[in-house]
């Protein structure tokens, strides 16, 4: 029986991961994206609301103020893709979202933040995370209130569910 020697050994373990590396690489396909826009599309219910003290030094800056928000008639937000009108129904809820006009995404393809308008007044609600049609049941976003110097005071974190 003859015995390889190492350098034999080597040299073909060598080989054979060069020749496993020639092989083509699979294709994963990522599919058909996800439409941000036919994702905000419809009505959410108010499921919580955090306040947060941008003042603060705290490390504990946050309130849980979902029980001024929530109840047997709960505050809604409607998005309409088709037309880009929106309107808040706020129940039995403070409302600081403004009544109803048109809105739009920052960026529609990769959107982080959602411009709305009422009767000329605009406001910044920033995206916590995606909303997609079919996949996302929350729709999460941040808006800030200012002082009166302009600078940002105090933040709203809005979760609502979907309603349909």
């Amino acid at each position: 029986m003859r015995y390889f020697s190492l350098k034999t050994l080597l040299s073909l373990a060598l080989l054979a991961f060069l020749l496993q590396a020639c092989k083509p690489e699979k294709v994963l396909e990522a599919g058909t994206p996800f439409s941000s826009l036919k994702g905000i599309n419809g009505t959410w219910i108010i499921d919580q609301v955090f306040q947060v003290d941008k003042l603060s030094t705290k490390a504990d800056n946050t309130l849980d103020v979902s029980a001024f928000f929530t109840g047997a008639n709960p505050l809604r937000i409607t998005f309409n893709a088709d037309d880009y009108t929106w309107s808040v129904s706020p129940g039995d809820a403070p409302n600081y979202l403004g009544g109803s006009g048109i809105w739009s995404f920052d960026d529609p393809d990769f959107p982080s933040a959602i411009n709305v308008d009422d009767n000329g007044v605009a406001t910044l609600f920033t995206l916590n995370r995606p909303v997609r049609e079919e996949v996302d049941q929350y729709l999460d976003f941040t808006m800030n209130r200012q002082d009166c110097a302009g600078k940002s005071a105090i933040a709203y974190n809005f979760i609502f569910v979907r309603a349909n």
